[in-house]
């Protein structure tokens, strides 16, 4: 017996490439018994010898193929009771021309002659039938296939090749082609099944054993060479790599000069649907139904990395890396919204409703429209609908559809068709040019307007469009429209909660809880958000006392000037320090000029000397009309002096404060920011200049500086000499001073000045923990910096002052 647990047998010559041996002679007459089929005879030891001289050398072992081989052999005597003969499987050889398509002539003998074919051509007692095929005279006769037909063999291969693709080891007789690769895949499993069956068992598939060792040895050293060397020829790959078997590698990279995938950071919130990704791509040859069965844990395994997935933002679609993926967290927005209950129940209702609405009335569509100007929560508002809703929200604006009819009506019609597969919220912002009236002249938009129409006909979504003038809407859109709701101008309103008088009590008792520990404030975070250098900052604060904490967001881009757009960008949040939830969103650009003026006056009135006068203005911007009316209510000014780097644009400053009722000053606009401050007796800088605005050796004793603009460590607005003649400099907030103040920073890291110039804050003044003005020639300086504290304590003023007057959001 053999042993099994060595399944390599000795070295082999693996066969070298097929070659048509050389002609072979014949010999003169071809005997009648090879001819006459009913002249065949059993092969005896005499017919083996003259076959085999006919065959030539070359030919296979007849040895085996005695007269069991033939019908005939049933009528021969049984061998000897328990004797290798009776025990071990008995082996048959067919022999056939390969005619090409699978198809063979298969004969008993191997002759290429004709011979008529048999029913019952394989023995009923061979254990296996090894067959073998020759394409001509001239070529050898070469392993074809086995036919496995005993039943002890059977039993144990479908022990090993029960999951075995192509293999059906459950019929009665199964077929192996060569090279036999299930038998080298599981030729380990092979060896030990036998090994753990009977002795009868191992003697009957002694000889089929034998067979495949020999055919397999060529592979078996290809396996061992393999092992010992790395490396393999590829026609011998597939005896490392059987069927269902996890390869993995390291890709190795190369540069190229060819076409390739760029990968791009994406963030955002991404709808993953594969199926309508392949709908859109039409994928070739893909079957709609095609791998529809659940994955198992081996094929999740070799999935691919990346999923296909649509960016609501940027409406592109992306692979996208499955790791990088995360469901989504709904939060609860709308609650926080202020919004006049009426209309929130309203906008609840629509929501509801559309969720609710069964398949017989799911054609139905709503649509909402927001009216009211810019930065008063329109787009917040359908944010937080579908947050509650848990579906997506698909945002367009105007700007992204353009103004060709085709290219608009194509970009509509394919964001409908992908809100009603998602069941997504659409919003159509600034959507004035789909909504204006038309008119004779001007076809183009009449056209857009009839496509706008046309489309809402037939959405059965949920839209929301968004204008900020309702008045030019074409009368076509008002029976369309289920729901109209107008904001106010919060901007005017926190202006008429907050004004520049009003918020100088307010702004000195912060200042004092400040100092007390009622009102802390976190780090300030700076960082650009242009390419070109524009910043955006940060800060942070906690009001315990009032019940809120929050968060300011501003930031200055300055290319918003020639888009006809705010320059300057500023928003403040407030939460409930009880439940965390968003409780108001503050537009804080009219509420930052107001709290920067009042702080700046707060300064001047702590700061100046109390006869001061005559007003400098360096900077005619928003924030230097403010800047004016604070100092006013606080100085009896009867002189101010604009200086700009464009003097038309300081007349026409001048013009406006001429129009404020009870300002008596009396203007001029100055020839030089030089000619502006020495004359003052107060000076403030409205600028965002990164260059110092006038030299300081322009100012005369006793002036008071408010440097505004600078905010940043890399701004200059006022000259190492303002900062070295000045005798205190004080600030909203030391920390932050040092942190962002570029003004007092240079000078400081040259060695210019001392950290102890910095007296304190304005909440130290206040509280009369430090000393401010010593002397009528001294030049004081206030450097503002921003304070989460003021953003704060006004932005909680505002909102509950607008919140009780009109219950709607600011």
């Amino acid at each position: 017996m053999p042993t099994f647990q060595q399944p390599l047998p000795g070295p082999r010559k693996p066969p070298g490439p097929r070659k048509p041996p050389g002609p072979r002679k014949p010999p003169a007459v071809i005997p009648d018994w090879l001819v006459n089929p009913d002249e065949m005879l059993p092969l005896d030891e005499e017919r083996v010898t003259r076959l085999k001289a006919y065959l030539g050398e070359d030919g296979p072992d007849l040895s085996a193929n005695n007269a069991e081989s033939t019908d005939d052999a049933e009528t021969k005597d049984p061998a000897p009771a328990g004797s290798t003969q009776e025990v071990a499987a008995k082996v048959q050889y067919l022999y056939g021309d390969d005619l090409g398509h699978g198809r063979v002539n298969w004969r008993p003998i191997p002759t290429h002659r004709n011979y008529p074919p048999k029913f019952d051509l394989i023995n009923k007692d061979s254990g296996y039938v090894v067959r073998r095929t020759s394409q001509g005279v001239d070529y050898p006769w070469e392993m074809h296939s086995v036919i496995v037909r005993s039943p002890h063999i059977m039993k144990l291969l479908r022990e090993i090749l029960s999951d075995y693709p192509g293999v059906s080891p459950e019929v009665d007789h199964l077929t192996l082609d060569k090279p036999f690769k299930p038998m080298l895949h599981h030729w380990d499993d092979f060896c030990q099944a036998i090994e753990r069956s009977d002795d009868f068992t191992k003697q009957h598939v002694e000889g089929f054993v034998i067979f495949l060792k020999e055919e397999l040895a060529p592979y078996f050293e290809a396996l061992k060479n393999a092992d010992a060397h790395g490396i393999i020829e590829h026609q011998n790959l597939w005896t490392i790599f059987a069927p269902h078997q996890l390869v993995w590698t390291d890709l190795k990279h190369h540069h190229s000069i060819g076409p390739q995938e760029a990968w791009e950071a994406v963030s955002g919130r991404v709808v993953l649907d594969a199926a309508l990704w392949r709908g859109k791509v039409k994928n070739r040859g893909d079957s709609p139904n095609a791998d529809s069965l659940p994955k198992t844990e081996r094929e999740i395994l070799i999935c691919s990395p990346l999923i296909k997935g649509y960016s609501l933002t940027s409406k592109k679609w992306y692979k996208l890396f499955v790791d990088n993926v995360s469901d989504i967290i709904w939060d609860n927005s709308f609650s926080g919204l202020v919004l006049n209950n009426t209309e929130k129940d309203l906008l609840l209702g629509f929501a509801h409703t559309k969720l609710s609405m069964t398949t017989d009335f799911d054609d139905l569509g709503v649509i909402i429209l927001l009216s009211g100007p810019p930065g008063v929560g329109k787009t917040m508002t359908v944010e937080s609908i579908a947050n509650m809703m848990h579906v997506p929200l698909y945002p367009l604006s105007a700007g992204e559809l353009g103004s060709d009819a085709t290219k608009v009506e194509n970009h509509l019609r394919q964001a409908l068709v992908y809100c009603k597969e998602w069941n997504a919220v659409l919003l159509l912002d600034e959507s004035d040019v789909f909504l204006q009236k038309r008119s004779a002249t001007d076809l183009q938009r009449n056209e857009l307007v009839s496509i706008f129409l046309r489309l809402l006909e037939y959405y059965d979504g949920m839209m929301f469009l968004t204008t900020n003038r309702i008045k030019t809407m074409d009368p076509a859109f008002q029976s369309r429209i289920d729901l109209t709701i107008h904001y106010p101008d919060f901007e005017a309103a926190v202006k008429d909660a907050i004004t520049v008088k009003s918020c100088l009590p307010i702004i000195r008792q912060a200042y004092l809880e400040c100092n007390e520990g009622g009102i802390s404030t976190g780090p300030r975070l700076v960082m650009a958000v242009t390419d070109s250098g524009d910043q955006g900052q940060w800060l942070t604060g906690k009001y315990p006392a009032k019940g809120f904490f929050g968060s300011k967001f501003s930031s200055n881009f300055s290319a918003n000037l020639n888009k006809g757009l705010p320059a300057t960008i500023s928003t403040i949040s407030l939460y409930s320090d009880q439940t965390g939830q968003l409780e108001a969103v503050v537009e804080a650009n009219a509420l930052t000029a107001i709290k920067t003026a009042g702080s700046a006056a707060v300064a001047t009135e702590l700061l100046s000397r109390n006869d001061s006068s005559r007003l400098a203005i360096i900077g005619s911007g928003v924030q230097a009309f403010d800047q004016v009316l604070a100092i006013c209510a606080i100085r009896v000014i009867r002189e101010v002096s604009v200086y700009d780097l464009d003097p038309a644009r300081a007349e026409k400053f001048i013009g406006f404060l001429k129009e404020v009722d009870g300002f008596s000053a009396e203007t001029k606009v100055a020839q030089s920011a030089e000619a502006a401050v020495s004359e003052a007796d107060i000076v403030c800088t409205c600028t965002t200049s990164r260059k110092p605005v006038f030299k300081g050796s322009a100012l005369r004793p006793g002036t008071h500086v408010n440097a505004i603009g600078s905010y940043s460590p890399e701004m200059q607005e006022i000259d190492f000499d303002t900062v070295t003649r000045a005798s205190c400099i004080f600030t909203e907030h030391v920390d932050g001073l040092w942190a962002a103040a570029g003004d007092i920073l240079q000078p400081f890291n040259k060695g210019l000045i001392e950290k102890g110039k910095v007296k304190g804050s304005l909440g130290d003044l206040l509280s009369g923990s430090v000393s401010g003005r010593k002397s009528q020639d001294e030049i004081t300086l206030y450097e503002s910096v921003g304070s989460a504290v003021l953003d704060l304590a006004l932005a909680v003023e505002a909102y509950h002052s607008v919140s009780n007057a009109t219950k709607s959001n600011i």
